[in-house]
C-alpha cells in the first residue's frame, strides 16, 4: 500500500537562485508561479526563490477537489517531501495567502 506523500499530486516549481535562505511564493487565483520572476530575480544572490505553480495552476497536477483545504494539504506535503523540513519563508498573493490558514 503506497502512502499518502506517494499519491501527492506532482507540483511544479522554478528555483531562482542558489544560495542564502529559500523564499516560496504562492500565487493567487488564475496565476503561476511565473508571476513572481522579477521579485525573485531582484532577491538574488541573498535569497533563492522558489515559484511554484499551486495545484490546479499552471504546469502542476489536478486535483480531485479544488478545496481549500485539500489543496493547502497538496502544498504542505510537498514542502516537506522537497525540503525535508528544511525551514522556508513562504511569501502567498492573494489566493496564495489564504493557503497558510488552511494547513493543519
Amino acid at each position: 500500500m503506497s502512502s499518502a506523500e506517494d499519491q501527492t499530486p506532482t507540483i511544479h516549481a522554478t528555483e531562482v537562485g542558489d544560495t542564502g535562505p529559500r523564499v516560496v511564493f504562492l500565487h493567487g487565483l488564475f496565476g503561476q508561479g511565473r508571476n513572481f520572476t522579477q521579485a525573485a530575480k531582484a532577491l538574488v544572490p541573498d535569497l533563492r526563490s522558489v515559484l511554484v505553480d499551486l495545484p490546479n495552476h499552471g504546469r502542476s497536477a489536478w486535483t480531485e477537489e479544488a478545496d481549500y483545504v485539500v489543496v493547502a494539504e497538496v502544498v504542505a506535503t510537498w514542502l516537506r517531501t522537497t525540503y525535508g523540513g528544511e525551514p522556508v519563508h513562504l511569501v502567498g498573493h492573494s489566493m496564495g495567502a489564504r493557503w497558510r490558514w488552511c494547513w493543519r
